[in-house]
């Protein structure tokens, strides 16, 4: 009976200090992360990627489209 309560204890305890290495390891990765100059300018690289991604990805205005179109075409006629 004693073994098993010892043994459950033990493998509380055990469980307890992982989950508080866990947050350690965490907050140490991140000041890593903060004052390595080469992961800031890798992050700022991704930002700057993903936000040419979304400007490349805009349709533009088939309005504008049409009229560079019409205009093309006006031009043609009229200078035959």
């Amino acid at each position: 009976m004693y073994k098993k309560i010892v043994f459950a204890f033990c493998g509380y305890l055990i469980s307890c200090g992982l989950f508080a290495q866990t947050n350690e390891i965490e907050k140490v990765l991140q000041e890593v992360e903060k004052n390595n100059n080469e992961l800031q300018a890798f992050a700022g690289l991704i930002e700057s990627k993903k936000l040419e991604l979304n400007a490349s990805n805009n349709l533009s205005d088939i309005e504008t489209r049409l009229q560079a179109i019409a205009g093309k075409v006006s031009k043609i006629k009229s200078s035959i």
